[in-house]
């Protein structure tokens, strides 16, 4: 940060957890500061009667009543709103998923530095596949007034935008993604970005035409499924193909571990494009005999079945 900023909390005494408070809104702001300097002379988080969290400038109230992890989830969120909408001046009644998704992505991120073990976008996307492709699911393109019950809007808005951004860095790489949030944050601050400014954002940085990804996970409700249709194992299992099977409705790329006995695991990836008609084949020499064959070992894609992500070897 270019200069200092005063952190304030403000809690009634009986709310044990809360006086960690401070600190953990000043590892929120130095966190989300990642993406652009946090520009303004302090920030007061306020404990108060809301059964959530309300992000105002330099200013949030939050519901108390929570576990440690609880109450930073909730602080780092509504401090990434000082970002997003505060600094770059999305419309969240027309675009909601602008500010709750970059806010929730930031917050997940962020959290496992502080607390190893939370599930950090894990959960966001738990909360997305639990509706995903039933008739209960709205697009996040959509106003924030038509998505229908609170629980749509939270995850159209929050969940699902989180977890395709996760997605997304992992298809990009952290560096790649990471230079085209900053760039996003750094050109719209103090602006009034519009969803496609934000898309022609991350493909002017990173060189890439990425409709295929951006069209079909905000504008509509289909789903992704990949799955292991089959293997061919020759050799003595230190050859093998492997038969994959598009049976969702957005491809995505290929990430897959191949893991071998006696040897470190295998690495293998293939962008969108390689699959030809929801097919595609992988034929793979491998350092010693195969033993397990999994898709997405990193649970970095929402995969709405993971039933059929998984090979194992007979007799293991």
């Amino acid at each position: 940060m270019p200069r200092g900023s005063d952190i304030h909390a403000l809690y009634r005494p009986d709310e044990a957890n809360w006086e960690k408070a401070a600190e953990y809104a000043r590892h929120a702001i130095e966190a989300h500061s990642y993406w652009y300097p946090y520009p303004y002379p302090q920030m007061t988080v306020n404990e108060g009667v809301i059964g959530g969290g309300m992000e105002y400038p330099m200013i949030t109230i939050i519901g108390g009543g929570r576990t440690p992890l609880s109450l930073y989830g909730v602080i780092s969120h509504e401090l990434a709103h000082m970002w997003w909408p505060m600094i770059v001046g999305s419309n969240e009644r027309k675009f909601a998923w602008m500010d709750e998704g970059l806010a929730s992505f930031s917050e997940d991120l962020f959290t496992p530095t502080l607390f190893p073990d939370s599930p950090g976008g894990l959960g966001s996307m738990r909360g997305y596949l639990r509706i995903a492709g039933t008739d209960s699911e709205t697009e996040s393109m959509r106003a924030a007034d038509l998505y229908g019950p609170f629980g749509n809007r939270g995850l159209a808005s929050y969940s699902k935008p989180a977890t395709v951004f996760r997605s997304l860095r992992a298809i990009l790489g952290e560096e790649a993604f990471d230079q085209a949030m900053r760039t996003y944050t750094r050109r719209w601050a103090f602006r009034h970005p519009h969803p496609l400014d934000l898309f022609w954002t991350f493909e002017d940085v990173t060189g890439q035409d990425l409709d295929w990804f951006f069209h079909p996970w905000l504008y509509t409700t289909r789903v992704m499924d990949q799955a292991i249709d089959g293997m061919s194992v020759q050799e003595g299992g230190r050859r093998i193909t492997v038969f994959l099977e598009d049976r969702g409705e957005i491809p995505m790329p290929v990430h897959l571990t191949v893991e071998v006995q006696g040897q470190a695991p295998v690495t293998v990836t293939a962008d969108v494009d390689s699959w030809q008609d929801g097919r595609l084949e992988l034929t793979l020499d491998l350092p010693g005999a195969v033993q397990r064959v999994v898709l997405d070992p990193d649970m970095m894609f929402p995969d709405v079945n993971r039933a059929d992500n998984v090979w194992e070897a007979p007799g293991r």
